[in-house]
């Protein structure tokens, strides 16, 4: 009897025990279903978001593209733009050295200027009328009244010229008394030509006249003054302001650069 009771006992254990494996097992086997329809899931999602991030990857590739050959564009257009700098820089440079050196040559040139003026100021119009006296002046004195034609060709009506502006007198000594016949007024016209020849109104054959005469060695305000006052001045003047001429001119092609470059 014993027997059979403890057989009963553990006969009812064991059928308790499978009772609740079974259940457990019955309860895994929804858990398995349930994560394979959840995993299921996933998985079709995941297709579906893999298809959407290659969209994307595609438009993103397009984009860099774009923004590749943006980059490209902008750096180009930047090495013109430094170039464009460059060239801008270099020209401005140059511009400033060629004006420094025009305004150089020219602040050069004005104590010629002065020398010329202060040459004319010093002459005194009763040595004038002496001179009008002279019918026949030495050579040197004549000589130096030719210069002073030869600068105000085209510039004083008194002065005859060829149709080439060349003077054209058969009495150069004539002429110069005529000149002479208002010595105030001779002494202004001298006093414009720095301004005449600022504003390129006197003709380059007036200088180019008088090149031989100034190129000779007695042709100088000491010795000049020796024999006239008035014509030792008028060499001192002619002189200067010849000097102050070819100054002037030197420059003029310089200034042409500036204003060319600017």
């Amino acid at each position: 009897m014993e027997l059979i009771k403890l057989f009963k006992v553990m006969l009812a254990n064991k059928e308790g025990e499978l009772l609740d494996n079974r259940d457990k097992y019955e309860l895994g086997v929804v858990k398995l279903t349930e994560t394979g329809e959840i995993v299921a899931k996933l998985e079709e999602e995941l297709k579906i978001f893999s298809v959407e991030v290659e969209k994307k990857k595609v438009s993103a590739d397009a984009q860099a593209e774009v923004v590749e050959g943006e980059k490209v564009k902008v750096e180009a257009e930047n090495d013109i733009a430094d170039a464009e700098a460059k060239k801008c820089s270099e020209i401005k440079i140059r511009v400033e050295a060629e004006m420094t050196s025009v305004q150089s040559d020219l602040d050069a040139a004005l104590p010629l200027v002065e020398k010329a003026k202060k040459a004319l100021d010093g002459l005194n119009i009763e040595d004038f009328r002496n001179l009008k006296a002279l019918k026949n002046p030495p050579a040197d004195i004549d000589k130096t009244f030719t210069c002073v034609l030869n600068l105000l060709c085209r510039i004083d009506p008194l002065v005859p010229v060829d149709k080439n502006g060349k003077l054209k007198t058969e009495n150069t000594w004539k002429t110069s008394l005529s000149l002479m016949g208002n010595p105030q007024a001779f002494l202004d016209t001298l006093n414009s030509l720095k301004a005449r020849i600022d504003a390129d109104e006197i003709p380059a054959n007036n200088f180019k006249a008088n090149k031989a005469t100034l190129a000779d060695e007695t042709f100088t305000p000491e010795i000049l003054s020796g024999k006239s006052s008035s014509a030792g001045g008028l060499c001192d003047f002619i002189v200067n302001i010849s000097a102050y001429y070819y100054v002037v001119v030197s420059v003029e092609p310089k200034k042409l650069a500036v204003a060319k470059a600017k």
